[in-house]
């Protein structure tokens, strides 16, 4: 599996396994004056499942990136919009670190809120394979004291944009046995068409979801 480079249009809001650059790092490169910016890649080509995020156990992680609620982001709210009104159509966040020698046997999306004619996709950096078979999507609709679930195909492919009278939207995927990450990666979620104006304004909400176990902790 290849060790595919960080692209330009990724911006990386996870904690990941190296820290945010700090004062040090804002001059790299330039000796007589401020550095235009000094980024670097956050994902290792190894990553440890204590460095990859928070967790709660030693053996396997349920992790989640909530967009409106972010408890750790490396870039404010606020820069990952304008990030994405930059970037425009493929613009992306990596939202999620993925250990080496992780299974990942279970991915989800939830959109809590949209923004029309905004759709997003889910993928991953170094090819760590999405459920492609067991995919399921419940579509909420009507009031919270009694809404109406219905269930259909999944498609990760094509999110973000709810249907008229859905108020959420749920996506799960699972294949078997799970997925096995022989090096780090990233969930990323990239643009897929923006709104008429061209521009976000914001008011979307998505959570990202996975659960992996990880064989043995990875590096030791």
């Amino acid at each position: 599996m290849a060790f595919n480079p960080k692209g330009a249009k990724e911006l990386q809001v996870f904690r990941g396994s190296k820290p945010k650059a700090d004062v040090f790092a804002r001059t790299a490169g330039d000796c007589c004056g401020p550095a235009a910016s000094a980024e670097y890649d956050k994902l290792d080509c190894r990553v440890r499942f204590d460095n990859a995020l928070s967790h709660l156990n030693p053996t396997g992680g349920n992790e989640r990136f909530h967009f409106q609620k972010q408890r750790f982001p490396v870039e404010t709210k606020e820069s990952q919009i304008k990030w994405l009104n930059d970037n425009g159509v493929g613009a992306q966040l990596a939202v999620i670190a993925i250990p080496t020698f992780a299974f990942v046997t279970d991915v989800s999306v939830v959109v809590l809120a949209s923004e029309p004619g905004l759709t997003f996709k889910l993928k991953t950096r170094n090819g760590l394979a999405l459920p492609a078979v067991d995919k399921i999507k419940v579509d909420v609709a009507g009031g919270s004291c009694c809404p109406t679930r219905t269930q259909g195909a999944a498609d990760f492919a094509s999110w973000g944009d709810l249907p008229t009278g859905v108020t959420e939207q749920y996506l799960f995927g699972r294949d078997g046995q799970g997925e096995f990450s022989l090096e780090s990666d990233e969930l990323i979620v990239e643009v897929v068409t923006m709104p008429t104006s061209g521009v976000i304004a914001g008011t979307f909400d998505f959570i990202v979801g996975v659960s992996y176990d990880v064989v043995n902790r990875a590096e030791q």
